[in-house]
């Protein structure tokens, strides 16, 4: 987010970089991380645990590797399904039909991938979860 002039940064869609998803919770946080960067902290922007939705009918939400990409990373990655007929919010809201897949890579979760008419809220928690608990090989 630094750019060739001094003293000048850059976030959000004009930055160009092709990992940064053209999100405005992206450019947020892109925000947040210059500044902490401006202030001496040592941090920078993961792109890996990034939630994303597609707002489609049902909703499609995913956060973090792909199953194929967790299971050529981790040789022991499992993934895991769970049908939103047992979710208690789904249910009150009568959108029951779908699942939620989240792959770990031993205790730690490494993506989730939602699909539903209300899935936009699960990979952002687990994202948070994900950053929190991402391998240290990664």
């Amino acid at each position: 987010m630094r750019t060739n002039v001094s003293g000048i940064w850059a976030i959000g869609d004009c930055i160009g970089d092709p990992r940064a998803p053209k999100l405005a919770h992206v450019a947020s946080t892109q925000g947040e991380v210059a500044v902490d960067v401006i202030l001496g902290e040592d941090s920078k922007m993961d792109y890996d645990v990034v939630p994303n939705v597609v707002y489609t009918h049902p909703e499609v939400a995913t956060v973090g590797l792909t199953e194929a990409q967790a299971k050529e990373k981790y040789p022991d990655a499992k993934s895991s399904r769970f049908s939103f007929k047992a979710s208690g919010r789904a249910l009150a809201l009568g959108e029951s039909d779908g699942l939620m897949k989240l792959v770990t890579a031993g205790p730690d979760p490494v993506a989730d991938h939602t699909f539903s008419r209300v899935a936009q809220g699960f990979p952002a928690v687990v994202g948070r979860e994900v950053k929190l608990s991402w391998p240290s090989e990664l």
